[in-house]
């Protein structure tokens, strides 16, 4: 499942903005069953992925967050780092969040 985080906005006279807005999202168990058909039960998401948007309107550069084997890594440009605190993955220049299934196994 990909959520996508409008980070981008106008105002009422037409000014285009970056929009900065802390959103707290799960890492783990998102759990979306009150939002779908009562027929689905487990419908719980584990976030692997995030997008990362840095910069204004004018400009700006993109990285990432990424899990492998159950530990966070992040991705800029050449350069791959250890995440010591998974809370790091959470912050204002999140922009796309990419969740997968608990109960399927990606290989």
């Amino acid at each position: 499942m990909i959520i996508h985080l409008k980070r981008f906005g106008q105002n009422i006279i037409g000014h285009r903005r970056k929009i900065r807005t802390y959103v707290r999202f799960p890492l783990e168990d998102l759990d979306i069953s009150k939002y779908l058909s009562c027929s689905i039960r487990n419908a719980k998401y584990d976030l692997f992925a995030v997008s990362n948007h840095s910069g204004d309107l004018n400009g700006g550069h993109y990285t990432s967050y990424v899990m492998h084997n159950r530990e966070w890594y992040h991705c800029n440009d050449s350069q791959v780092t250890y995440v010591f605190d998974p809370d790091e993955v959470q912050s204002s220049s999140a922009y796309i969040l990419f969740y997968q299934r608990t109960d399927v196994v990606f290989v």
